[in-house]
């Protein structure tokens, strides 16, 4: 029914008339300035809610297209917000179409629809997760608005297009939105260089899962720009990175490798310099940091075959000095991402804590040694552990060799995520992280069990033997040994663990004497239910699950190892080090002379520095279309360009929501003659069938039947 209240209709008519926000501005628009008189007679139709006169509106014929624009959606809306299904109907029959009104606000009330389907989507994604009754609804609309982002890049047609529709500035954003919100909410890495700015849409298309998007030609074009621009060119080489050969980009690599020191002193001394700054180019960034790390890794296996049986543990090796250097620049490296990252986006990447963990083992190690160095020697402040622990000197030096080599796997392990930037290599790597993850997740379900039948058995054993020792006791025997393999925690989980590998002996659950045969009875059961539900269930489980990650994989390995190759060359964009370990470790002076200028302008005070108060506040200006430009430089000079290039930006996008309505339509018809064909198809199968084929459109056999049936019923009533 309608509703009656004056009230509620002049609400629902200035909410459905309002446009929310139109470049940048968020104050009401009359309607009467928006849509013309012929347009303004059809929203008072529907307003007043007559069906027969809006009827006979469009049986005249309007000027104008009601599909399209502003107007469709704020008939539509205004009709279903006044509850009327017939008017509703009318205005479906005539072309309007709910999911154009979407798309049509969409477009017409975001300066960046990007970046508004990023927000709806990560809004759907979060409603899915608290509103699990309507999860698979959820997940439907959020496919929805990937496939729309999709859909409007494929239709640009130049690079120009590529570019204005995917350029998104998180000063603009939020600007636009209104929001003070933290980067991070929004993206997966933090924009800290130019280039990184240049890509924000892949950064948030990451953050919120929109792998179509992101494996997408065009942007896997835009990314590309940006990595192949700018890599250092040696003896004049023209040929571009993307068609050099793999020896040709092995033996760049290992040429820059090695004269990566002297490049480093170059960079240091003349930053300015073109070849300093083509050390900033992300795929030359990446090859330093991974020749570096290469290195390090030729250091841990020359650690490896060293035998110093003849020296003392008090003089490291000079391998061992040069590891320690590396790995003090890797900390150096990792404290830095940490503070420019945040804890929020660092712990995102599994590479940040593969990172993470190997230099804690190695830091670990260190510190033991540097306690067992103190204790071999004559450290007075260690006198009093060797006063009550003779033979301790030695145990922190076997502690850090049993860290050191823990830490040596990892770093085998961290180097493996450089195998993301091939196309053979980064899906099989993709493949072992997705299988790792699976291990992870079944190793939640095996502690549960293992910890469950452990402390089980431990906890029978042990009634045995506290009742043996009983006995003993009272026969007075003091002498007699009481023990069994399964009264000790540790004992009991190392069997179970190894019994997965077929490495324990059912004669460990025996007992001395007969009369506690229950237990050893008991004991065998628990141990015959824990093979069923480990090995054959949960292993099998595990298969299981490993092989359909591995199939889903191999579905779609082209999309996922595109999206994973971002994800990885995303980081090297925004990774700020120009210089890798150890190199991190020379002061620098650009760096100097940007810490002493911070330092500079916080002894001055922050009110001083109009640069950093227009920068804060700048994120947060809501009402002023000019945010982003400094009071300074206002004019009317900058008015015009930045009211041209909003108007050259939303021409643009006009045109790629057109086409891409334009598009729609087309599959729709497209899809509506292939159901006639079909439907013919079925017709002329059916009169097959039935034997009778006519010329032109046939006619029912039930149609001609019944009037034969009314021929003759007449002709018996006119002889009765």
């Amino acid at each position: 029914m309608a509703s009656s209240n004056p009230a509620n209709k002049k609400s629902k008519r200035k909410d459905a008339r309002t446009p929310n926000i139109r470049l940048g501005y968020d104050d009401e628009v009359d309607s009467g300035d928006v849509f013309n008189a012929e347009q303004q007679e059809l929203l008072d139709l529907i307003e007043r809610q007559d069906v027969n006169e809006v009827r006979e509106f469009f049986a005249r014929g309007p000027t104008f297209d009601v599909s399209r624009g502003e107007i469709g959606r704020v008939a539509l809306r205004l009709s279903i917000d006044n509850e009327r299904a017939d008017i509703t109907e009318i205005l479906l029959e005539n072309g309007v179409r709910i999911g154009n009104a979407l798309f049509s606000a969409v477009i017409e009330e975001s300066e960046h629809p990007m970046f508004t389907t990023f927000t709806m989507r990560e809004t759907l994604d979060r409603k899915a997760i608290v509103d699990h009754e309507f999860k698979r609804d959820y997940k439907e609309l959020s496919e929805g608005c990937e496939e729309f982002a999709v859909s409007l890049l494929e239709q640009c047609r130049t690079m120009d297009e590529i570019k204005i529709l995917t350029d998104i500035r998180p000063d603009a954003v939020a600007h636009e939105h209104q929001t003070c919100k933290n980067e991070s909410y929004y993206t997966e890495f933090y924009a800290d260089t130019e280039e990184a700015k240049e890509l924000t849409f892949l950064n948030m298309a990451l953050r919120n899962n929109n792998d179509k998007l992101v494996a997408h030609p065009y942007s896997q074009l835009r990314l590309n720009i940006v990595l192949h621009t700018g890599i250092l060119q040696v003896n004049c080489c023209k040929l571009l990175w993307r068609n050099r050969s793999l020896v040709s980009k092995v033996i760049y690599s290992v040429r820059h490798t090695l004269l990566f020191p002297f490049l480093a002193i170059i960079y240091l001394l003349a930053p300015t310099l073109p070849l300093s700054l083509g050390l900033a180019n992300p795929v030359v960034k990446f090859i330093s940091h991974t020749g570096s790390f290469a290195v390090f890794l030729v250091l841990l296996i020359i650690s490896a075959f060293q035998d110093q049986f003849h020296i003392t543990v008090d003089t490291p090796s000079v391998v061992e000095w040069m590891i320690v250097v590396w790995v003090a620049g890797l900390a150096v490296q990792e404290l830095k991402v940490f503070y420019s990252q945040g804890s929020s986006l660092y712990r995102r990447r599994w590479w940040n804590l593969v990172s993470l963990l190997m230099i804690t083992f190695f830091v670990l190690s260190y510190c033991c040694q540097i306690v067992a160095y103190g204790l071999v020697g004559t450290w007075a402040v260690l006198d009093q552990f060797r006063k009550f622990v003779p033979s301790f000197g030695y145990q922190p030096i076997l502690i850090a060799n049993s860290l050191y080599t823990v830490g040596m796997v990892l770093s085998f392990f961290h180097i493996s995520s450089a195998f993301q930037v091939n196309a053979t290599f980064g899906p099989m790597q993709l493949s072992l992280y997705r299988l790792f993850r699976d291990v992870l997740k079944f190793l939640v379900f095996f502690a549960l069990l293992f910890v469950a039948f452990g402390l089980s058995l431990r906890k029978l054993y042990s009634h045995y033997v506290s009742t043996q020792y009983q006995l003993a006791k009272a026969n007075g025997t003091s002498r007699v040994r009481v023990g069994h393999h399964f009264a000790r925690v540790d004992k009991s989980m190392e069997s179970l663990f190894w019994s997965l590998f077929g490495l324990t002996d059912l004669d460990t659950f025996g007992i001395d004497k007969p009369e506690f045969q229950i237990t050893r009875q008991t004991g065998v059961v628990l141990f015959g239910f824990y093979q069923v539900l480990i090995v054959v269930v949960a292993i099998n489980m595990l298969i299981a699950m490993m092989t359909r990650s591995f199939e889903t994989i191999v579905e779609a390995e082209d999309l996922h190892w595109k999206v994973s190759r971002t994800r990885m060359w995303m980081n090297w964009v925004n990774k700020g080090s120009v210089l890798p370990p150890p190199y991190n470790l020379i002061p620098n002076p650009k760096a100097v002379a940007h810490l002493f200028r911070k330092l500079t302008d916080v002894c001055r005070g922050f009110n001083q520095n109009p640069a950093s108060h227009y920068a804060v506040n700048s994120k947060c200006n809501k009402n002023n279309i000019l945010g982003e430009i400094p009071r300074e430089v206002h004019g009317i000079d900058m008015v015009k360009i930045k009211y041209n290039g909003t108007s050259h930006r939303r021409d643009v996008l006009k045109q790629i929501v057109e086409r891409y309505l334009h598009k729609t339509k087309e599959d729709s018809r497209q899809e509506d003659s292939e159901n006639l064909k079909d439907i013919k198809v079925v017709q002329e199968l059916m009169w097959q069938e039935l034997g009778t084929r006519v010329q032109g459109f046939p006619r029912s056999p039930f149609k001609r039947t019944f009037r034969r049936l009314t021929a003759t019923q007449k002709a018996e009533e006119t002889c009765l």
